[in-house]
């Protein structure tokens, strides 16, 4: 019996998600109407975000899936960014905490790059997918605050409690809608001043401990 794997995942879990589609009428308006010029892909290419001058070797030059804003045929700037683990890896802490990593660092650049007010980023071991919001607060300071976990069901027996929290995935929206994306002229200002350079990959080595222990328990798991 062989283990999912990460493509797998992507096409029997996630993606399906991502695209679901609810008989709910109103909480279907809200979702198009905040998404109406939102793409989301599996790219796995190279963005314009892991090409900046800052970026560190640990970002491999390219997020597995990322949320695009489009004007006409033409995506412009990259709003989100998602990296993906299948549920095999779920014990190797070392690989996931990389994975959040990267997704710091692709969500730091695209906050200095498009002078974004806020950048979703999104993590799935398996089935489990938690959402980040990365913005810049203050001088120098980077916040990427969790708002949110959900539990993506693995088969039609999982599809009756998943949309039960059907509201938890309009509060993401709410949130991806109201907090990310292009900021204003104001705050483009501020962004320009607050915005500092991202860490060269020895200085992040340094702070990264080279040991790896599947035992070492992550703090930042919601899964098991």
């Amino acid at each position: 019996m062989c283990p999912i794997s990460t493509s797998t995942c992507y096409t029997l879990f996630i993606l399906n998600t991502i695209h679901f589609r609810t008989k709910h009428d109103e909480t279907s308006r809200q979702l198009k109407s905040m998404l109406y010029d939102v793409f989301f892909r599996w790219s796995n290419t190279i963005n314009m975000e892991a090409k900046a001058p800052t970026s560190i070797s640990i970002s491999k030059r390219r997020p597995d899936a990322s949320v695009d804003h489009a004007e006409g045929n033409h995506l412009q700037q990259t709003f989100g960014f998602g990296e993906v683990k299948s549920h095999s890896e779920t014990k190797n802490h070392h690989a996931v905490s990389m994975d959040l990593i990267r997704l710091s660092v692709f969500s730091k650049n695209a906050t200095d790059l498009g002078n974004l007010k806020g950048v979703l980023s999104f993590q799935a071991i398996g089935n489990q997918v938690t959402f980040y919001i990365t913005k810049l607060l203050s001088d120098g300071l980077y916040v990427m605050l969790e708002i949110g976990h959900i539990e993506v069901p693995r088969s039609l027996r999982e599809l009756a409690s998943y949309l039960a929290h059907l509201d938890d995935v309009l509060n993401l929206v709410h949130a991806f809608h109201n907090e990310c994306g292009a900021a204003t002229a104001v705050e483009e200002t501020m962004i320009e001043a607050r915005k500092r350079p991202t860490m060269t990959t020895p200085e992040m080595i340094r702070v990264v401990d080279p040991t790896r222990s599947r035992k070492r328990p992550c703090r930042t798991a919601h899964y098991s």
